[in-house]
Protein backbone atom coordinates (compact mmCIF):
# COMPACT_ATOMS: atom_id res chain seq x y z
CA UNK A 1 0.00 0.00 0.00
CA UNK A 2 3.03 2.02 0.77
CA UNK A 3 4.30 2.08 -2.59
CA UNK A 4 1.32 2.44 -3.96
CA UNK A 5 0.89 5.49 -2.39
CA UNK A 6 3.92 6.83 -3.19
CA UNK A 7 3.91 6.02 -7.01
CA UNK A 8 0.19 7.87 -7.10
CA UNK A 9 2.52 10.78 -5.42
CA UNK A 10 5.16 10.90 -8.40
CA UNK A 11 2.42 10.49 -10.84
CA UNK A 12 0.62 13.65 -9.38
CA UNK A 13 3.88 15.29 -9.13
CA UNK A 14 4.72 14.44 -12.81
CA UNK A 15 1.46 15.86 -14.40
CA UNK A 16 2.20 19.12 -12.25
CA UNK A 17 5.35 19.78 -13.59
CA UNK A 18 3.88 19.06 -17.43
CA UNK A 19 1.53 21.90 -16.79
CA UNK A 20 3.33 24.18 -15.74
CA UNK A 21 5.76 23.53 -18.51
CA UNK A 22 4.46 26.21 -21.21
CA UNK A 23 4.96 29.16 -18.13
CA UNK A 24 8.65 27.93 -17.72
CA UNK A 25 9.92 27.63 -21.51
CA UNK A 26 13.56 28.58 -22.09
CA UNK A 27 13.99 31.24 -24.09
CA UNK A 28 15.18 31.35 -27.09
CA UNK A 29 18.50 32.66 -29.06
CA UNK A 30 18.18 33.20 -32.87
CA UNK A 31 20.98 34.78 -35.64
CA UNK A 32 20.38 37.42 -38.46
CA UNK A 33 22.59 37.48 -40.93
CA UNK A 34 22.44 39.67 -44.67
CA UNK A 35 23.89 35.82 -46.63
CA UNK A 36 20.96 34.28 -44.45
CA UNK A 37 17.45 33.26 -45.57
CA UNK A 38 13.88 33.83 -43.80
CA UNK A 39 13.03 30.64 -44.52
CA UNK A 40 16.27 29.25 -42.45
CA UNK A 41 15.52 28.35 -38.84
CA UNK A 42 17.30 31.47 -37.18
CA UNK A 43 20.67 29.61 -35.78
CA UNK A 44 23.88 30.39 -36.23
CA UNK A 45 24.82 28.05 -39.21
CA UNK A 46 21.28 29.13 -40.89
CA UNK A 47 20.24 32.39 -39.90
CA UNK A 48 17.48 34.54 -41.10
CA UNK A 49 18.07 37.31 -42.92
CA UNK A 50 15.55 40.26 -42.41
CA UNK A 51 15.18 42.24 -39.33
CA UNK A 52 11.31 42.24 -39.23
CA UNK A 53 11.34 38.52 -39.80
CA UNK A 54 13.04 38.71 -36.31
CA UNK A 55 10.48 41.50 -35.01
CA UNK A 56 7.62 39.47 -36.02
CA UNK A 57 9.06 35.79 -34.79
CA UNK A 58 10.19 36.96 -31.10
CA UNK A 59 8.34 36.48 -27.89
CA UNK A 60 8.73 37.38 -24.44
CA UNK A 61 12.50 36.26 -23.17
CA UNK A 62 13.68 36.10 -27.05
CA UNK A 63 17.07 37.63 -28.20
CA UNK A 64 18.36 38.06 -31.78
CA UNK A 65 21.96 39.06 -32.72
CA UNK A 66 22.52 40.36 -35.77
CA UNK A 67 26.00 39.60 -37.63
CA UNK A 68 27.87 42.27 -39.40
CA UNK A 69 26.63 43.66 -42.66
CA UNK A 70 23.81 46.83 -43.70
CA UNK A 71 19.72 45.68 -43.26
CA UNK A 72 18.53 48.25 -45.55
CA UNK A 73 15.11 47.87 -43.74
CA UNK A 74 12.48 50.95 -42.21
CA UNK A 75 8.61 50.74 -40.88
CA UNK A 76 9.73 47.55 -38.82
CA UNK A 77 7.16 46.86 -35.50
CA UNK A 78 7.28 44.10 -33.25
CA UNK A 79 4.49 41.67 -33.63
CA UNK A 80 4.35 40.53 -29.59
CA UNK A 81 5.94 41.95 -26.36
CA UNK A 82 8.28 40.76 -23.70
CA UNK A 83 7.54 40.67 -20.27
CA UNK A 84 8.69 41.40 -16.67
CA UNK A 85 12.38 40.05 -17.12
CA UNK A 86 11.98 38.55 -20.22
CA UNK A 87 11.91 41.30 -22.84
CA UNK A 88 12.28 40.54 -26.61
CA UNK A 89 15.83 41.92 -27.39
CA UNK A 90 17.78 43.09 -30.95
CA UNK A 91 21.27 42.87 -30.26
CA UNK A 92 24.34 43.35 -32.05
CA UNK A 93 26.37 40.22 -32.74
CA UNK A 94 30.21 41.07 -30.96
CA UNK A 95 32.80 42.09 -32.83
CA UNK A 96 30.86 42.90 -36.02
CA UNK A 97 28.89 46.28 -36.59
CA UNK A 98 25.13 45.91 -37.42
CA UNK A 99 23.62 48.74 -39.16
CA UNK A 100 19.99 48.57 -39.92
CA UNK A 101 19.46 51.62 -42.15
CA UNK A 102 16.40 53.26 -43.18
CA UNK A 103 17.73 54.75 -46.38
CA UNK A 104 15.49 57.60 -46.06
CA UNK A 105 12.58 56.06 -46.27
CA UNK A 106 10.62 56.35 -43.15
CA UNK A 107 11.04 55.93 -39.70
CA UNK A 108 13.43 52.71 -38.77
CA UNK A 109 11.73 51.21 -35.66
CA UNK A 110 8.21 52.29 -34.23
CA UNK A 111 7.25 50.96 -31.24
CA UNK A 112 4.32 51.21 -30.13
CA UNK A 113 1.13 48.92 -28.14
CA UNK A 114 4.12 46.65 -27.17
CA UNK A 115 6.33 46.44 -23.91
CA UNK A 116 10.03 45.13 -22.86
CA UNK A 117 11.52 45.48 -25.60
CA UNK A 118 15.36 46.38 -25.96
CA UNK A 119 17.37 47.45 -28.82
CA UNK A 120 21.18 46.70 -28.10
CA UNK A 121 24.37 47.39 -29.97
CA UNK A 122 23.23 48.25 -32.85
CA UNK A 123 23.93 51.26 -35.54
CA UNK A 124 20.59 52.64 -37.23
CA UNK A 125 20.69 55.16 -39.04
CA UNK A 126 18.83 57.19 -41.89
CA UNK A 127 15.48 57.36 -40.81
CA UNK A 128 13.42 59.77 -42.06
CA UNK A 129 11.72 61.99 -39.27
CA UNK A 130 13.47 59.68 -37.08
CA UNK A 131 15.44 56.21 -36.19
CA UNK A 132 13.75 55.34 -33.17
CA UNK A 133 9.88 56.46 -32.31
CA UNK A 134 8.04 55.07 -29.13
CA UNK A 135 4.20 55.54 -28.34
CA UNK A 136 3.70 57.55 -31.21
CA UNK A 137 -0.54 56.94 -31.44
CA UNK A 138 -0.45 53.70 -28.50
CA UNK A 139 1.08 52.81 -25.40
CA UNK A 140 4.96 51.59 -25.21
CA UNK A 141 6.48 50.93 -22.01
CA UNK A 142 9.46 49.19 -20.32
CA UNK A 143 11.39 50.15 -23.54
CA UNK A 144 15.04 50.02 -23.54
CA UNK A 145 17.29 51.56 -25.88
CA UNK A 146 21.45 51.06 -25.19
CA UNK A 147 24.96 51.06 -26.22
CA UNK A 148 23.72 51.89 -30.06
CA UNK A 149 25.00 54.12 -32.24
CA UNK A 150 22.25 56.34 -33.96
CA UNK A 151 22.70 58.40 -36.90
CA UNK A 152 21.67 60.74 -39.42
CA UNK A 153 18.27 61.02 -39.48
CA UNK A 154 15.88 63.50 -42.19
CA UNK A 155 15.47 66.40 -39.91
CA UNK A 156 11.78 68.21 -40.18
CA UNK A 157 10.06 69.78 -37.06
CA UNK A 158 10.21 68.07 -34.11
CA UNK A 159 11.95 65.24 -35.39
CA UNK A 160 14.92 63.68 -33.56
CA UNK A 161 16.69 60.25 -34.10
CA UNK A 162 14.75 59.04 -31.12
CA UNK A 163 11.47 60.43 -30.44
CA UNK A 164 9.23 59.26 -27.74
CA UNK A 165 5.26 60.76 -27.80
CA UNK A 166 2.43 61.26 -25.71
CA UNK A 167 0.57 58.10 -25.80
CA UNK A 168 1.32 55.74 -22.47
CA UNK A 169 5.37 56.13 -22.87
CA UNK A 170 6.34 55.33 -19.43
CA UNK A 171 9.36 53.62 -17.91
CA UNK A 172 11.91 54.16 -21.11
CA UNK A 173 15.46 54.12 -20.54
CA UNK A 174 17.74 55.36 -23.11
CA UNK A 175 21.46 54.93 -21.73
CA UNK A 176 24.62 54.66 -23.39
CA UNK A 177 24.47 55.62 -26.96
CA UNK A 178 25.93 57.90 -29.44
CA UNK A 179 23.53 60.22 -30.83
CA UNK A 180 24.75 62.12 -33.98
CA UNK A 181 24.52 64.22 -37.07
CA UNK A 182 21.44 65.06 -38.94
CA UNK A 183 20.71 65.64 -42.70
CA UNK A 184 19.51 69.25 -43.24
CA UNK A 185 18.43 71.57 -40.87
CA UNK A 186 15.60 72.16 -39.05
CA UNK A 187 15.84 74.05 -35.81
CA UNK A 188 13.65 71.83 -33.88
CA UNK A 189 15.42 68.52 -34.76
CA UNK A 190 17.12 66.53 -31.53
CA UNK A 191 18.88 63.94 -30.48
CA UNK A 192 15.49 62.73 -28.29
CA UNK A 193 12.40 64.50 -28.21
CA UNK A 194 9.84 64.11 -26.08
CA UNK A 195 5.91 64.41 -25.83
CA UNK A 196 4.36 64.88 -22.48
CA UNK A 197 6.22 61.27 -21.51
CA UNK A 198 6.32 59.60 -18.33
CA UNK A 199 9.06 57.95 -16.12
CA UNK A 200 12.23 58.24 -18.21
CA UNK A 201 16.38 57.68 -17.46
CA UNK A 202 18.49 59.53 -20.19
CA UNK A 203 21.93 58.73 -18.63
CA UNK A 204 25.62 58.52 -20.24
CA UNK A 205 24.69 59.01 -23.41
CA UNK A 206 27.22 61.20 -26.39
CA UNK A 207 24.97 63.52 -28.45
CA UNK A 208 26.79 66.34 -30.85
CA UNK A 209 25.74 67.80 -34.19
CA UNK A 210 22.02 67.14 -33.41
CA UNK A 211 20.67 71.08 -33.29
CA UNK A 212 19.43 70.33 -29.83
CA UNK A 213 20.79 67.84 -27.46
CA UNK A 214 17.63 66.70 -25.60
CA UNK A 215 14.24 68.43 -26.12
CA UNK A 216 11.28 68.14 -23.80
CA UNK A 217 7.71 69.44 -24.49
CA UNK A 218 4.62 70.22 -23.51
CA UNK A 219 4.90 68.25 -20.27
CA UNK A 220 2.16 68.52 -17.41
CA UNK A 221 2.36 68.30 -13.35
CA UNK A 222 1.93 64.65 -13.40
CA UNK A 223 4.25 63.61 -10.93
CA UNK A 224 6.32 61.65 -13.88
CA UNK A 225 10.17 62.06 -13.41
CA UNK A 226 12.71 62.26 -15.53
CA UNK A 227 15.97 61.75 -14.88
CA UNK A 228 18.76 62.87 -17.39
CA UNK A 229 22.21 62.38 -16.36
CA UNK A 230 26.07 61.85 -17.35
CA UNK A 231 25.47 62.71 -20.89
CA UNK A 232 28.32 64.49 -22.46
CA UNK A 233 26.29 67.11 -25.10
CA UNK A 234 28.35 69.23 -27.63
CA UNK A 235 28.65 71.07 -31.20
CA UNK A 236 24.90 72.08 -31.12
CA UNK A 237 23.58 74.61 -33.14
CA UNK A 238 20.99 75.47 -30.62
CA UNK A 239 20.40 74.25 -27.09
CA UNK A 240 22.17 71.54 -25.06
CA UNK A 241 19.06 70.59 -23.21
CA UNK A 242 15.98 72.29 -23.71
CA UNK A 243 12.89 71.62 -21.13
CA UNK A 244 8.84 72.26 -20.58
CA UNK A 245 8.91 69.74 -18.01
CA UNK A 246 8.06 69.47 -14.65
CA UNK A 247 9.69 67.09 -12.05
CA UNK A 248 13.13 66.70 -14.04
CA UNK A 249 16.83 66.03 -12.58
CA UNK A 250 19.15 67.26 -14.56
CA UNK A 251 22.60 66.27 -13.02
CA UNK A 252 26.27 65.66 -13.59
CA UNK A 253 26.16 66.61 -17.64
CA UNK A 254 29.17 68.27 -19.35
CA UNK A 255 27.64 70.54 -21.99
CA UNK A 256 29.87 72.69 -24.08
CA UNK A 257 30.47 74.47 -27.38
CA UNK A 258 26.18 75.40 -28.29
CA UNK A 259 25.11 78.29 -30.12
CA UNK A 260 22.00 78.78 -27.44
CA UNK A 261 21.94 78.05 -23.40
CA UNK A 262 23.35 75.13 -22.67
CA UNK A 263 20.49 74.08 -20.02
CA UNK A 264 17.23 76.37 -20.71
CA UNK A 265 13.51 75.69 -18.60
CA UNK A 266 11.10 77.37 -21.26
CA UNK A 267 7.22 78.07 -21.56
CA UNK A 268 4.87 78.64 -24.61
CA UNK A 269 2.49 81.06 -24.59
CA UNK A 270 0.39 78.74 -26.66
CA UNK A 271 0.36 75.53 -24.13
CA UNK A 272 -0.11 77.99 -20.98
CA UNK A 273 -3.43 76.25 -19.90
CA UNK A 274 -2.00 72.76 -19.35
CA UNK A 275 1.89 73.62 -19.49
CA UNK A 276 3.98 73.28 -16.50
CA UNK A 277 7.70 73.91 -15.45
CA UNK A 278 8.17 73.70 -11.61
CA UNK A 279 10.17 71.76 -9.36
CA UNK A 280 13.28 70.65 -11.79
CA UNK A 281 16.36 70.15 -10.44
CA UNK A 282 20.21 71.11 -12.08
CA UNK A 283 23.16 69.76 -9.85
CA UNK A 284 26.21 69.27 -10.60
CA UNK A 285 26.51 70.12 -14.73
CA UNK A 286 29.54 71.66 -16.40
CA UNK A 287 28.37 74.17 -18.69
CA UNK A 288 30.85 75.51 -20.89
CA UNK A 289 31.65 77.80 -23.87
CA UNK A 290 27.88 77.91 -24.74
CA UNK A 291 26.17 81.10 -25.61
CA UNK A 292 24.46 81.37 -21.83
CA UNK A 293 24.44 78.74 -19.25
CA UNK A 294 21.18 78.24 -17.63
CA UNK A 295 18.19 80.14 -18.46
CA UNK A 296 14.47 79.82 -16.40
CA UNK A 297 12.15 81.43 -18.61
CA UNK A 298 8.67 83.51 -18.39
CA UNK A 299 7.04 85.44 -19.89
CA UNK A 300 4.03 87.90 -19.39
CA UNK A 301 1.64 84.75 -20.77
CA UNK A 302 3.16 81.91 -18.72
CA UNK A 303 3.70 81.45 -14.88
CA UNK A 304 7.18 79.40 -16.76
CA UNK A 305 9.83 78.03 -14.69
CA UNK A 306 9.43 77.98 -10.77
CA UNK A 307 10.45 76.42 -7.80
CA UNK A 308 13.60 75.37 -9.76
CA UNK A 309 16.74 74.44 -7.64
CA UNK A 310 20.50 75.12 -9.42
CA UNK A 311 23.00 73.97 -6.96
CA UNK A 312 26.90 73.00 -7.74
CA UNK A 313 27.35 73.61 -11.66
CA UNK A 314 30.16 74.92 -13.06
CA UNK A 315 29.56 77.85 -15.97
CA UNK A 316 32.23 79.16 -17.90
CA UNK A 317 33.15 81.20 -20.92
CA UNK A 318 29.81 82.26 -22.11
CA UNK A 319 29.44 84.59 -24.39
CA UNK A 320 25.67 85.88 -24.86
CA UNK A 321 25.40 89.10 -23.10
CA UNK A 322 21.67 88.85 -23.22
CA UNK A 323 21.36 85.84 -20.53
CA UNK A 324 24.78 85.42 -19.55
CA UNK A 325 25.61 82.57 -16.98
CA UNK A 326 21.93 82.62 -15.13
CA UNK A 327 19.04 84.11 -16.04
CA UNK A 328 15.89 84.12 -14.32
CA UNK A 329 12.30 85.24 -15.67
CA UNK A 330 14.23 87.46 -18.45
CA UNK A 331 10.97 88.66 -20.30
CA UNK A 332 8.96 89.00 -17.44
CA UNK A 333 7.75 92.77 -15.71
CA UNK A 334 6.75 92.21 -12.42
CA UNK A 335 8.55 90.99 -9.39
CA UNK A 336 10.49 88.13 -8.96
CA UNK A 337 8.51 84.47 -7.92
CA UNK A 338 10.41 82.37 -9.46
CA UNK A 339 11.40 80.35 -6.00
CA UNK A 340 14.55 79.76 -7.19
CA UNK A 341 17.51 78.38 -5.19
CA UNK A 342 20.86 79.18 -6.28
CA UNK A 343 23.41 77.41 -4.28
CA UNK A 344 27.15 76.49 -4.51
CA UNK A 345 27.86 77.22 -8.25
CA UNK A 346 30.87 78.51 -9.92
CA UNK A 347 30.30 80.84 -12.63
CA UNK A 348 33.02 82.57 -14.26
CA UNK A 349 32.98 84.55 -17.93
CA UNK A 350 35.82 87.05 -18.69
CA UNK A 351 33.69 88.74 -21.05
CA UNK A 352 31.34 89.71 -18.02
CA UNK A 353 31.12 90.66 -14.26
CA UNK A 354 27.94 90.24 -13.69
CA UNK A 355 27.23 87.23 -15.27
CA UNK A 356 23.79 86.91 -13.01
CA UNK A 357 20.17 88.15 -14.83
CA UNK A 358 17.30 87.80 -12.56
CA UNK A 359 14.28 90.08 -14.20
CA UNK A 360 16.03 92.80 -16.23
CA UNK A 361 19.01 93.43 -13.93
CA UNK A 362 22.32 92.17 -13.87
CA UNK A 363 24.25 90.80 -10.77
CA UNK A 364 27.56 89.49 -9.47
CA UNK A 365 27.29 86.10 -8.43
CA UNK A 366 27.63 86.83 -4.77
CA UNK A 367 25.01 89.84 -5.19
CA UNK A 368 22.51 87.67 -7.32
CA UNK A 369 18.92 88.37 -5.17
CA UNK A 370 18.23 84.60 -4.91
CA UNK A 371 18.06 82.22 -2.34
CA UNK A 372 21.40 80.30 -1.32
CA UNK A 373 24.79 80.60 -0.24
CA UNK A 374 28.46 79.56 -1.34
CA UNK A 375 28.61 80.79 -5.07
CA UNK A 376 31.85 81.63 -6.46
CA UNK A 377 32.92 83.75 -9.27
CA UNK A 378 36.24 82.21 -10.15
CA UNK A 379 38.79 81.06 -12.94
CA UNK A 380 37.90 77.30 -12.52
CA UNK A 381 41.41 76.51 -13.50
CA UNK A 382 40.61 73.03 -15.85
CA UNK A 383 43.36 70.29 -16.16
CA UNK A 384 43.56 70.83 -20.01
CA UNK A 385 40.73 73.28 -21.20
CA UNK A 386 42.39 72.77 -24.98
CA UNK A 387 41.68 69.13 -25.17
CA UNK A 388 38.66 69.39 -23.36
CA UNK A 389 39.82 67.48 -19.84
CA UNK A 390 37.21 69.83 -18.19
CA UNK A 391 38.23 68.03 -14.53
CA UNK A 392 39.26 70.79 -12.30
CA UNK A 393 42.90 71.08 -10.78
CA UNK A 394 43.90 71.19 -7.11
CA UNK A 395 43.83 74.61 -6.51
CA UNK A 396 40.86 75.15 -8.15
CA UNK A 397 38.49 77.48 -6.36
CA UNK A 398 35.86 74.78 -7.06
CA UNK A 399 37.81 71.90 -5.94
CA UNK A 400 35.66 70.25 -2.99
CA UNK A 401 33.63 73.74 -2.77
CA UNK A 402 30.17 71.72 -3.87
CA UNK A 403 27.64 71.41 -1.27
CA UNK A 404 28.37 68.25 -0.52
CA UNK A 405 31.97 68.52 -0.67
CA UNK A 406 32.53 67.45 -4.05
CA UNK A 407 34.18 69.56 -6.46
CA UNK A 408 31.49 71.77 -8.17
CA UNK A 409 30.20 70.76 -11.81
CA UNK A 410 30.39 67.57 -13.13
CA UNK A 411 32.26 64.14 -12.13
CA UNK A 412 34.59 63.62 -15.39
CA UNK A 413 34.42 60.01 -14.53
CA UNK A 414 30.80 59.21 -14.36
CA UNK A 415 30.17 61.16 -17.73
CA UNK A 416 29.82 59.70 -21.24
CA UNK A 417 29.50 55.62 -22.60
CA UNK A 418 30.35 53.44 -19.78
CA UNK A 419 28.77 50.35 -20.71
CA UNK A 420 29.84 47.93 -23.30
CA UNK A 421 27.88 45.36 -25.03
CA UNK A 422 28.22 41.82 -23.19
CA UNK A 423 29.26 38.83 -26.16
CA UNK A 424 26.30 36.14 -26.61
CA UNK A 425 25.95 32.63 -25.87
CA UNK A 426 27.19 30.84 -28.67
CA UNK A 427 25.06 27.37 -29.61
Amino acid sequence: MKTAHRIGRYLFLLLSISFLLPALAVAAEYYVSTYGSDSNPGTLSQPWKTVKKATSTLRAGDTAYFRGGTYQEYNITFSNSGSTGNPITLKGYPGETAIIDGANNGIVFEIQNRNHITLDSLTIRRGNLANIRIAYDYPATNITIQNCELKEFVANDNSATIYVNTSGAENILIQNNLIHSVQGYHGNAAGIIIFRGGTLTIRNNVIYSTNIGIYYKHSTANGKVTTIENNLIYDQDRWGILLSKSDAVIRNNVIRDTVAPGIQIFEESSSCSFLESSNNQILHNTIVNNRSGIVLERSSSCQGAYNTTVRDNLIYNVTGSEFRGLSVWSYYSGSDGSRTTFDHNLLYSSNFTSPVRVLNSYYSVSSAPLSGSGNLQAEPLFRDYTNKDLTLQPNSAGKGAASDGKDMGADMALVGIKVAPSPPVLR
